[in-house]
């Protein structure tokens, strides 16, 4: 994927976007509740998920497949000795794996992805017309739409769960679908401002953060007088220091400097 593009993070449809470095910063929408701990999850087989998928969604997205003339393709990769290489469906076996169901047309695609990586179910979205992916939440987030996600969560792991998920996937697919059909360009300016406006906020909370642990290291350097890891740390500060915080790196370096 596209360092642009927007992939998934909950387990089941995912309310909010979440930070990822590797999809910078935005993440796609998962069916389900977010962040449940990996301690609730069940054991599966990755064939038998594998199998329910493709049943599942061969079933639920053909009505919108006929209704927008969209064409269906599906990737199935396992991890190999060289990373993840392509297997047919039925070949997946107890292998970590990932999906790719691709919906194409002539006037929107839409991209479902589903595997191990998170456990959860993702869609991207993207008009002829725009120059990028958008992930389903920010559609709906941009069209107004949210209440449609009624998901109660819980991850992807069983038949049940991908049955059900893909079903209110293709309900929501089916409702967007004429508006995603005729967005304009201007809507995807709102979209992109709105992209760069979270990620922006997440750079400035991931600085703070960092701020802080920074702080907390150089406040224990300092009662230990190791004047050296003070300096070390508030130099690496990427924003400004508070006025104690520049008093204690000023006093670190009048020391060192005797």
């Amino acid at each position: 994927m596209d360092s642009q593009e927007v992939y998934y993070t909950g387990r089941g449809i995912q309310q909010e976007p979440a930070r990822d470095p590797l999809f910078a910063g935005t993440r796609g929408v998962s069916l389900g509740a977010g962040s449940l701990p990996w301690d609730t999850m069940t054991d599966y087989v990755p064939q038998e998920l594998v199998n329910a998928f493709v049943l599942s969604s061969g079933r639920h997205f053909q009505m919108l497949a006929q209704t927008y003339g969209l064409q269906r393709s599906l990737k199935t990769e396992v991890l190999g000795s060289r990373g993840m290489q392509p297997v047919r469906p039925e070949d997946i076996g107890n292998r970590f794996f990932m999906l790719k169901l691709s919906l194409k047309g002539v006037r929107f695609s839409i991209d479902i992805f589903y595997g191990d990586r998170e456990h959860d179910v993702a869609c991207l979205i993207s008009n002829k017309d725009f120059k990028e992916a958008y992930a389903l939440w920010e559609w709906l987030e941009i069209l107004g739409r949210r209440e449609l996600l009624t998901d109660s969560g819980g991850w992807v792991l069983t038949e049940g769960r991908i049955e059900s998920v893909l079903a209110q996937l293709a309900d929501v697919l089916g409702q967007l679908a004429p508006a995603v059909a005729n967005a304009s360009s201007t809507l995807e300016k709102q979209m992109q401002f709105r992209r760069r406006e979270r990620m922006r906020l997440d750079q400035e909370q991931l600085a703070e953060e960092e701020h802080r642990r920074l702080a907390c290291k150089a406040a224990e350097a300092f009662r230990r007088q190791d004047y050296a890891a003070v300096i070390d740390a508030l130099s690496a500060v990427k924003v400004e220091l508070s006025a104690s915080e520049q008093a204690k790196l000023a006093y670190a370096q009048k020391k060192l400097m005797k």
